[in-house]
């Protein structure tokens, strides 16, 4: 049994296109976080020799806590307007098994 924690780095870019009369119109902006990353885990290893083990079965959970932000964009009617994206969290199960040394 393990347990982990830290930070998890996540980026966004988006890019919007636009056909005007005109020409187009185009529309992206970047925006990052860090936040609260975990995992919590644990296996089942069978001995081999003294240095060789084989690992049947393992299995981590990892959620990542997503804080709430603000981004601002420049909205349809060309004016800026601030879009509210709401905390979430992302649920991530990781399973494996192999040769461990």
């Amino acid at each position: 049994m393990r347990a982990l924690g830290g930070g998890a780095r996540t980026n966004f870019r988006v890019e919007t296109e636009r056909a005007l009369a005109s020409g187009t119109a185009t529309n992206s902006f970047k925006v990052g976080s860090t936040d609260l990353a975990v995992m919590v885990g644990g296996g089942i290893d069978l001995r081999v020799n003294d240095k060789v083990r084989l690992r049947v079965f393992q299995m981590d959970y990892a959620p990542i806590f997503l804080g709430d932000r603000a981004i601002t964009v420049l909205g349809t009617a060309g004016a800026l307007q601030t879009v509210e994206l709401e905390g979430q969290r992302q649920d991530h199960v990781r399973f494996s098994f192999g040769v461990t040394f």
